[in-house]
């Protein structure tokens, strides 16, 4: 294995989206005597990952157990609720706008 520095790092990353509660739906639950659905739901929870200059990962996985979600966190497209992404060392949500660009251009994901 290589001594390269990651590249990019996710360390602890997690994203949590939120769910409509009430309404009529949540009522009509209540009546039946059925429990409404969680107001939060856990799309990617404390995920580790590095990536070395060169290398090419994919992630391979059943539908909904959160592949997109994580490419999105790592490909900078959505924010996590928890957790950091490093790129090249510096903690994504401090780069300046050049350090940005440069992020923006050297991550990518493919759907």
């Amino acid at each position: 294995m290589s001594s390269t520095a990651p590249l990019l790092e996710l360390k602890a990353v997690e994203k949590r989206y939120g769910t409509r509660s009430g309404g009529m739906g949540a009522a009509l639950m209540s009546r039946f005597g059925l429990r409404a659905p969680a107001s939060e739901v856990h799309a990617v929870r404390d995920v580790d990952l590095s990536v070395r200059p060169g290398e090419v990962v994919g992630l391979v996985g059943e539908s909904g157990c959160g592949k997109s979600s994580l490419g999105r966190l790592a490909a900078g497209i959505a924010r996590p609720s928890g957790g950091q992404i490093m790129f090249r060392g510096e903690n994504v949500d401090a780069l300046d706008a050049t350090r940005r660009r440069a992020f923006d251009l050297g991550v990518q994901m493919v759907f």
